[in-house]
Order: structure tokens, then sequence, then C-alpha cells
């Protein structure tokens, strides 16, 4: 009966062999673009941090300058996420909606220079 799963597997032809060969290559590429959609977000995320230590320090200059690193992080993320993220359906939906936060968070960062308080 072993010998029997195992020829099934061996045999090129054999169904499970293909579905096995689909699955592999599914899984690699949600792997790979979910890292790549995680990477994206850390690097936000670094952004955020450093908007949010110049807003601290009421340094409005620093964070009018830092704001252009927000966006430009954020373009090039919303690009990668949006255009190669349905590879990851897993992740992919998360990924969206992180991508709406921090849209926000630029926006609220714009406020702050704009109000200065």
């Amino acid at each position: 009966m072993r010998e029997e799963i195992f020829s099934c597997i061996r045999n090129k032809d054999g169904k499970i062999r293909k579905v096995l060969a689909v699955f592999l290559i599914f899984l690699t590429l949600h792997g790979t673009v979910g890292f790549m959609m995680f990477v994206w977000e850390e690097a936000m995320q670094t952004a955020m941090f450093g908007a949010f230590a110049y807003s601290s320090a009421k340094d409005w200059d620093g964070l009018k300058r830092h704001i252009k690193v927000m966006e430009a992080t954020h373009y090039h993320a919303e690009f990668w996420i949006q255009n190669f993220g349905w590879l990851a359906p897993l992740m992919w939906p998360a990924y969206l909606s992180y991508l709406e936060t921090n849209e926000a968070y630029i926006k609220s960062a714009k406020v702050r220079v704009r109000e200065r308080k």
C-alpha cells in the first residue's frame, strides 16, 4: 500500500505530483511576495517613528522635510503592494489596510506642520 502511494508521487503524470507542484509554486510566491510586503510595511513604520520623534521635539521644519520621506516610502510601498500583493492573498488585505493607515498618518503629520502645535 505504501509503495502505491509513493508510486503516484513518482509518476510524472500523477495528479498528486501536479497538485504538489502547484502548491509549492503557490507557497513560494506567497512567501516571497509576503516578505516583500512585510519589508515595505517596516519601512513605512520606521518612517512613522521618525515623524513621531520630530513631532515630540516640536521640530516642525524637520517634520516637514520628513513628510517627503514618508510620502516617497508610501508611494513605492503602495505600488508594490497594490500590483503584486494579490500573489499573497492571505496577507494582502492586511497590507492594503496598513496603506490606508499610513496615508492617514501622513495627512495628520501635515496638519501638525500646518497648525504647528
